[in-house]
């Protein structure tokens, strides 16, 4: 019987171990020997997966544009591999800006939403990127940046809308829109600041906002609030003047599932509700439709990690090779990420273990916290678990803490697998494109 996490052609179990796009997770952990000695993590990430992810997201959001959340995955392959399915590529840094137009997306596909710098602003401007302005100081500043760089005139901007209405997210800390957000400007002003960017100079393209992450179905009639709000706000600047606008960015966040009894969200009925409502708050203009999915197009990786032994103090654990520095989200939010074995993937579990990372840190723990243990197979020294619906494991890295080796990044593309090119090879960490915006 298939299992709830498994995805046909790309994750599944045959012969009772697991497989990633065909090949067997642990003759690729045996082939790469060399490279990690059993002591580095791997990462296994698989292009037709991720492409995948990407059609299915663009048929359920019929007509829309799909921005891909860079931060959820930024592997050069894999973010070329999602602009040429069509998706544009939404960026929180002018560093993901430089990969993303290095991995051949276009200007005009790429949106930067970040609390920039005058240097970030500059080079987005520069390159023909939209900018997402999310704070009135921000306007600001991009105000007087142009006053002094004529050529930025007409850079083509989005407002982010802030509100005192709480958003969506599966835990408070991802509601990202609401009172206590540090993100938008504030509705009651943002029609306002439009017209104020227009007679600045500017192009402003459309009114943007992301209620939150990981939400599912439960959260719907949430979305749609808000999304009638954003919708009823690009009216009435359109009416006060602000003519340039032909676009609503209904943000992301859309959850995925990580556990077998989770609820999933269906975007296609969202997306149909939202246009519905879209139509009838906009009546005859035409105004683009645009989504910035993350995970949904980013959830094509496994992690895999070895048991460094197994034991019982206090409480019996199994001790991973892994820690939250390769991989943050468990030990940052709590969060649950379903465990496998790698081989005789579907043996019984037994008794409550705690799945524990290798960091002298008491919240290093895999299976979500201290004091939370899950049932598990008796496994032994050795052997290698996959850490399943990986999508920002490279993105979120912290990387020298500690000072263990770094996880190693393999591509899967259906043809072989290899170890995935380094960002570095396309980006000058240490000095980006961007540090040169204003400079003669």
């Amino acid at each position: 019987m298939q299992q709830w996490w498994e995805v046909p052609g790309h994750l599944e179990v045959k012969g009772g171990d697991l497989h990633i796009e065909g090949y067997l997770a642990h003759k690729i952990v045996d082939d790469l020997y060399p490279l990690h000695m059993g002591e580095r993590v791997l990462f296994v990430y698989s292009t037709p997966w991720l492409r995948q992810n990407a059609r299915d997201a663009k048929r359920e959001l019929e007509g829309a544009d799909v921005f891909y959340a860079g931060k959820a995955l930024e592997l050069p392959e894999l973010v070329r591999a999602a602009g040429e399915e069509g998706l544009g590529f939404d960026a929180v840094s002018p560093v993901e800006v430089e990969l993303a137009l290095k991995m051949g997306i276009r200007p005009e596909n790429v949106l930067m939403t970040y609390e920039a710098s005058e240097l970030g602003m500059a080079y987005a401007a520069s390159k023909g990127v939209p900018i997402n302005m999310n704070s009135k100081g921000q306007l600001r500043d991009f105000y007087r940046l142009v006053a002094g760089h004529p050529e930025f005139r007409g850079a083509e901007v989005m407002l982010r809308r802030g509100s005192a209405q709480e958003g969506a997210g599966w835990i408070d800390d991802n509601t990202t829109i609401g009172a206590d957000c540090k993100f938008g400007i504030r509705e009651e002003d943002i029609v306002r600041e439009a017209l104020a960017a227009k007679n600045n100079g500017l192009d402003v393209a459309g009114f943007h906002h992301h209620i939150g992450s990981g939400y599912g179905p439960e959260s719907a009639d949430v979305f749609l609030r808000h999304a009638r709000r954003l919708a009823e706000l690009t009216a009435e600047a359109i009416d006060s003047g602000v003519d340039t606008i032909d676009r609503i960015d209904y943000g992301g966040g859309f959850g995925v599932r990580y556990r077998g009894e989770q609820a999933f969200l269906e975007l296609g009925d969202l997306h149909r509700r939202a246009m519905d409502m879209q139509r009838g708050v906009l009546h005859d203009r035409r105004m683009r439709a645009m989504y910035e999915p993350g995970r949904r197009i980013a959830n094509c990786g496994v992690m895999l990690m070895r048991v460094v032994r197994t034991g019982e103090e206090y409480i019996p654990f199994i001790r991973m090779n892994a820690g939250f520095p390769d991989f943050p989200r468990p030990a940052m939010y709590g969060a649950y990420q379903h465990i496998v074995p790698v081989i005789d993937t579907l043996r019984e579990p037994g008794r409550e273990v705690q799945i524990a990372g290798r960091i002298c840190e008491s919240g290093d723990v895999w299976t979500g916290g201290k004091h939370a243990k899950r049932p598990m197979p008796d496994v032994k020294k050795g052997e290698w678990l996959a850490l399943l619906n990986i999508s920002y494991g490279s993105a979120m890295r912290m990387r020298d803490y500690c000072q263990f080796p770094p996880p190693l990044d393999i591509i899967a593309d259906g043809s072989g697998w290899h170890t995935a090119e380094p960002v570095e090879r396309h980006v000058n960490r240490e000095h980006p494109e961007y540090f040169d915006a204003l400079r003669d």
